[in-house]
């Protein structure tokens, strides 16, 4: 388990410290940790024998690891890093039932279609909206627990790539 006490302690805007407790950076397991942090020396990913390159940390979705842990979300379970990009109409995460998901596409409001497998909890959310970019599009996943009415907090980003 690893801490980061700077983050886990608060945030800065507009270079003022605001103080904000956050406990999910006390006690990250490792393979969370390196979904945020970067370290010089990459033995310090504890991660052994799936130590992760410089270039390979960079290719991962952009994790907002206190959010995206917090409402549950898991990426799909495997030996290699999630990849930080997607091609084509559908991608999974691993939630659970009480969980709910909202999507911005490029700044715009994603309509998607979700499948899920109440046994292993995967979702696969659907959109042709996916595979229609033309260009490489950032694509924001909000969650919210409980209910899906209410204020939804960014979990992650990806990079959608045009699938011609």
């Amino acid at each position: 388990m690893l801490a980061d006490s700077t983050w886990g302690a608060g945030t800065t805007r507009s270079e003022a410290f605001e103080p904000s407790f956050r406990p999910h950076y006390f006690g990250v397991p490792p393979r969370q940790f390196a979904l945020s942090h970067w370290p010089e020396d990459s033995s310090w990913q504890l991660l052994g024998s799936g130590e992760l390159s410089y270039s390979a940390w960079i290719r991962q979705p952009i994790v907002s690891t206190c959010e995206f842990f917090g409402h549950a979300l898991q990426f799909l379970p495997g030996p290699a890093p999630p990849k930080g990009t997607l091609s084509g109409d559908s991608f999974r995460l691993v939630l659970p039932e009480d969980t709910f998901l909202l999507f911005n596409l490029g700044g715009q409001r994603l309509g998607f279609k979700e499948q899920r497998d109440k046994k292993t909890k995967v979702v696969t959310i659907t959109s042709p909206e996916l595979k229609a970019v033309a260009r490489e599009t950032e694509l924001q996943v909000f969650a919210r627990r409980g209910s899906p009415y209410g204020n939804f907090t960014l979990a992650a980003k990806y990079l959608v790539t045009p699938s011609w």
